[in-house]
């Protein structure tokens, strides 16, 4: 039993490894390129409180993180559904 959780384990390891490849350079020379994804991100807080602020500035931070692959508009709270609709909102695709 142990024998067949190791072999589970190791070849688990190794998919992973051949998953986070680094294909920066691939990327620069317009090879393997994806395309821009924008989500809608609506907050629990008003424009202008500190808990908004703070959730703007990370999604600032994904933008230059993902190097502009990932967007996300960080919108203030009843900008787009009620605040009780959003998960129904999420759900509808509307909202990620």
């Amino acid at each position: 039993m142990k024998l067949t959780w190791v072999t589970v384990l190791a070849a688990t390891m190794l998919f992973l490894a051949g998953c986070g490849q680094n294909n920066d350079q691939a990327r620069e020379e317009g090879k393997d390129a994806q395309a821009e994804v924008v989500w809608k991100a609506q907050s629990l807080w008003q424009a202008g409180t500190l808990p908004h602020q703070i959730f703007e500035n990370f999604a600032q931070r994904v933008t230059e993180r993902s190097k502009g692959r990932l967007k996300i508009e960080a919108l203030p709270v009843n900008t787009v559904v009620s605040s009780t609709e959003s998960l129904d909102a999420v759900s509808a695709g509307i909202l990620q």
